[in-house]
């Protein structure tokens, strides 16, 4: 019992088996080498998440395109012998009573039918599958997307859709001809929103932009009629002061302020005009 707890009881037992037949260094090198395979074939064997019931039954097909074998007939042959015969993870099964999809095969090419062996191996397939997904940075994200389309699929608000950065990292680190049908939607509703809103972003973005560069066109434009403004006003102060000087100056003074006048002529003309038409 003691061995038992620590190994956290039987889904710890099933854990720990299917980690030392795929993973440890004293596992069959052949089961090593049909790790990554078996793991995919499990997880489409297993469940929709919240049940523990080994699930439906699955055609030979559906398991070919999971394993990732469809130009190695004879190594996927081989994988199922090996969880069927070997490990008894999986067992062929009657295709009678199987639902419409899992009756669905080509005519001429009838197929086998696997499913899980029994429900108690759900826990532990589950647990073990997350363990090792959670070790790579695709795992994670499958894992993601498996868990927003669970929520989604229970209850389809725009809450439980990935955010932008989920939703890129999903994109980026899975493969879509391994979505489910659930998780294809979810993908599709965020990628509608997340479009949505980029557009949405995008103009406000650039209405700032235009609206930021109106107003400092605007400012530009006053400060600098603010600094003309100031500048005629010098201009004129200092044309009065030497129109003013040159009438009290002395002789010897006045070719001095004539030269200087000559760079303020524009304003000094009307005031040396006006006094000479208003003098004596």
């Amino acid at each position: 019992p003691e061995t038992l707890n620590q190994l956290g009881g039987t889904r710890g037992i099933g854990v720990n088996f299917l980690e030392e037949t795929f993973s440890s260094a004293q596992a069959n090198p052949r089961h090593r080498l049909y790790a990554a395979a078996a793991r995919r074939v499990l997880k489409t064997l297993l469940p929709d998440s919240g049940t523990d019931i080994k699930g439906h039954m699955r055609p030979q097909a559906d398991l070919l395109e999971a394993s990732g074998y469809r130009d190695r007939p004879s190594e996927f042959a081989d994988l199922l012998r090996t969880l069927d015969s070997e490990l008894r993870l999986i067992t062929p099964t009657d295709p009678e009573g199987a639902s419409a999809y899992e009756r669905e095969s080509t005519p001429s090419e009838p197929q086998g039918y696997y499913q899980l062996t029994h429900d108690y191996l759900v826990p532990s397939i589950r647990e073990w599958l997350n363990r090792k997904q959670k070790e790579t940075r695709r795992g994670r994200a499958e894992l993601q997307l498996a868990e927003l389309s669970a929520m989604w699929s229970a209850k389809p608000e725009s809450r439980h859709l990935p955010s932008l950065t989920e939703w890129l990292s999903i994109l980026a680190f899975t493969e879509s001809k391994h979505w489910t049908a659930s998780e294809r939607a979810l993908i599709r509703q965020a990628g509608r929103m997340h479009r949505f809103r980029t557009v949405l972003a995008t103009v406000a973005m650039v209405s700032l932009v235009v609206v930021g560069l109106a107003t400092k066109k605007t400012i530009d434009s006053r400060q600098s009629t603010l600094i003309l403004q100031k500048q005629e006003e010098q201009n004129q102060a200092e044309a009065a002061r030497l129109v003013e000087g040159l009438l009290i100056a002395d002789t010897a003074q006045v070719n001095t302020i004539i030269v200087r006048l000559k760079e303020f002529e524009k304003w000094a003309d009307p005031l040396l005009r006006q006094t000479f038409e208003s003098s004596a």
